[in-house]
């Protein structure tokens, strides 16, 4: 029965374009949108909805749990593999359990409830205030204003809708993909959509807070605005055209407040957001040429807004990028003990500043220092792949550097062993390492 109405779906989809050729009206199109849309089953209508500001985005089918189904002709045909092998990093089954598990044990939700916490529990204080306090980084500033703005309007729920409605996406791009199949893709979906459907009071209400979480994503690049605005004008055609609005919740609405669209479309950041963006916006610039304009510029920010570590390491990731280690090191040495008093496991500031402290050491031929460095990354920083061979390759600098024969056997060891380690978890290592590696397992 479910294949039989999923054809009769297809082709009303399929013959859309058609009728329009005979001038068919807006009001008959949209009938049949909704005459598909009635045709699915209240399962399959909620994975669709939730998901549909993402999928409609991107131009796939809103009302089908395969995005694809009916879609015959580039470039929509085909798109669900892109998406997510280049926005995603999804290139098998492993990987997209990977990413589901990711979103639902912190992902976008996470980083916004770590945030809002943080301004809980330091209510007499200015953003800025815990921003120097936590030693945060640009990014998290930023959102931590972003925040600070919005909080009281989304309550507890916060941004989760966002990464409820990217799960469901994930997991629909993954059936045409042939990642995973339909029947699978749909139970896991079901478990999604089952806490979306008591968690919010209506369908606009979980729309408007997945718009405040896409918001919450584009305060990186600034695109606040642009984003949340696309994102209303999806979820206001998805209920015009096939009436999404329609959905049952069982959700009173009592826990959160009730948020509205409108609201999303008159939000817009505070001056204070705006202009700290143009110093977080400062990171990214790149230019050889005028180098003490640049090192000026940043020390004019940090006389502006206070020692901020994560000022500081915007004065030092530049010193690197000008070839300036020593300068550099000089700065990571000076707060290497606040960073690691202040941040916690889950820091950009944290994972990204004792990285290049530790490369930066190495450039200067310090390597006990970079192990020092890299030391204080958290446990799941250190099982990165990356880490693990950098890890090798600084105990591989450090041979030799002792007067004990054993001394040096022992970083041989550990070179060799994060070199291994990394190789396991998917790191393309070197011809010459691998060699190495191979040599020492046939001389075991």
């Amino acid at each position: 029965m479910r294949i039989l109405k999923q054809c009769i779906i297809t082709c009303l989809l399929a013959v859309l374009p058609v009728f329009a050729l005979y001038a068919q009206s807006e009001e008959n199109r949209i009938s049949e949108k909704k005459s598909a849309w009635q045709l699915l089953e209240p399962d399959e209508k909620a994975a669709c909805a939730f998901s549909a500001p993402l999928i409609a985005m991107n131009g796939l089918e809103i009302c089908v749990f395969n995005p694809e189904a009916g879609v015959f002709e580039s470039p929509r045909k085909g798109l669900s593999l892109k998406l997510l092998n280049e926005s995603w990093s999804v290139y098998s089954y492993a990987d997209l359990i990977a990413q589901i598990e990711t979103l639902e044990s912190g992902g976008q939700a996470g980083a916004y409830r770590r945030l809002k916490k943080m301004l809980d529990e330091n209510r007499g204080l200015s953003v800025m205030e815990i921003a120097e306090k936590n030693c945060l980084s640009t990014l998290e500033t930023i959102r931590l204003f972003y925040i600070h703005s919005v909080a009281s309007r989304l309550g507890q729920k916060g941004i989760e809708a966002w990464d409820k409605g990217r799960e469901l996406a994930l997991l629909r791009w993954a059936v045409p993909a042939g990642y995973i199949t339909e029947k699978e893709a749909a139970e896991r979906a079901k478990k999604i959509t089952d806490e979306i459907l008591t968690g919010y009071t209506d369908f606009e209400d979980f729309a408007a807070h997945y718009a405040f979480g896409r918001g919450f994503f584009g305060a990186a690049d600034n695109t606040i605005n642009s984003k949340m605005k696309a994102v209303c004008e999806s979820v206001e055609r998805c209920i015009r055209e096939y009436g999404m609005d329609g959905l049952k919740f069982a959700s009173s609405g009592t826990e959160s407040p009730i948020l509205t669209l409108s609201e999303v479309k008159a939000y817009t950041p505070d001056n204070a957001y705006f202009s700290w963006y143009d110093v977080h916006s400062y990171l990214s610039f790149r230019n050889k040429e005028e180098q003490d304009v640049q090192i000026a510029t940043i020390d004019n920010y940090i006389k502006q807004y206070g020692a901020l570590a994560g000022l500081f390491y915007m004065k030092a990731e530049r010193y690197m990028y000008f070839g300036r280690y020593r300068d550099a090191v000089k700065i990571f040495r000076e707060y290497a003990a606040l960073v690691a008093e202040r941040t916690d496991s889950e820091s950009f500031l944290r994972s990204d500043w004792f990285y290049l402290y530790a490369v930066a050491a190495n450039k200067m031929n310090l390597p006990f220092e970079a192990l020092e460095a890299l030391s204080n990354l958290s446990a799941e920083d250190k099982r990165d792949p990356k880490i693990l061979f950098y890890t090798g390759y600084t105990y591989s600098k450090c041979i030799g550097r002792s007067a004990d024969y054993e001394v040096n056997e022992q970083y041989a060891q550990k070179a060799l062993d994060n070199y291994i380690a990394a190789g396991n978890a998917g790191y393309e290592l070197p011809e010459h390492i691998m060699k190495w590696i191979q040599g020492n397992s046939e001389e075991m």
